[in-house]
């Protein structure tokens, strides 16, 4: 079993390292991913399908950037009978695709990190990595109580947005309905907050991670580095 602190370094290290590799690597850090769905559960892929879809315009938006906003040479379609001038460019292309591909491998990997790890580990995974802040300052206890306290919130936050969608379903998506909907969901919010009880919050303490489960990390750095 491997450790959440391991999880969470690896899908760190992951993270950071996906966005420098070329194509390639990319297709390789993608079948890599898909091979972990597989192997762990292929159903854990719905979810993450899930959240892709609700980005898509967010993707859309930064292959427009790139594709027609990076210098560089128009494609060459010849076959087609217009001014290339229109045409994205090549190297924009390349990295719109790259971009956009790394992004979705991070969902992926962060749909998969969350769906294998429990709510209690992660949190007594944080509160363990983050200890190296109390030497600054930073009291690692309040940084997983605050994070314990949003992950609660969150799924009442979106209750409360969809409530709000639901009132306004049909009616005509002008400026004045949009500032209605932020308004009224800031207010149900900021309600719920001032009612809201106080409770006593426990935190799972975290053992250290074996020293040999280090090596899992440092090997998918390697592995970055050598594509």
């Amino acid at each position: 079993m491997i450790h959440p602190v391991i999880r969470i370094f690896s899908f760190l290290v992951f993270a950071a390292l996906i966005s420098l590799v070329d194509l390639a690597g990319l297709l390789l850090a993608a079948l890599a991913v898909v091979a972990l769905y597989v192997l762990i559960d292929a159903g854990h892929f719905a979810p993450a399908w899930t959240m892709m879809r609700r980005m898509r315009w967010f993707f859309l938006s930064i292959m427009v950037l790139f594709f027609w906003f990076t210098p560089g040479q128009p494609l060459s379609l010849s076959w087609l009978p217009i001014d290339y001038g229109w045409l994205p460019t090549q190297q924009g292309v390349e990295n719109g695709v790259l971009r956009v591909g790394a992004l979705a491998l991070i969902i992926l990997a962060v749909n998969l990190l969350l769906r294998t790890s429990s709510r209690e580990e992660l949190f007594s995974a944080i509160h363990w990595m983050a200890r190296p802040l109390s030497r600054v300052g930073v009291s690692h206890e309040r940084l997983a109580v605050r994070m314990v306290l949003v992950m609660d919130s969150l799924a009442e936050v979106q209750d409360m947005v969809r409530q709000v969608m639901d009132s306004i379903r049909g009616k005509a998506r002008t400026l004045r309905h949009i500032g209605h909907f932020s308004s009224e969901v800031f207010s149900r919010v900021t309600d719920r907050a001032e009612a809201a009880p106080c409770r006593t919050i426990e935190l799972f303490r975290c053992s250290a991670p074996p020293a040999y489960q280090w090596l899992y990390p440092l090997l998918l750095g390697s592995g970055f580095y050598l594509l």
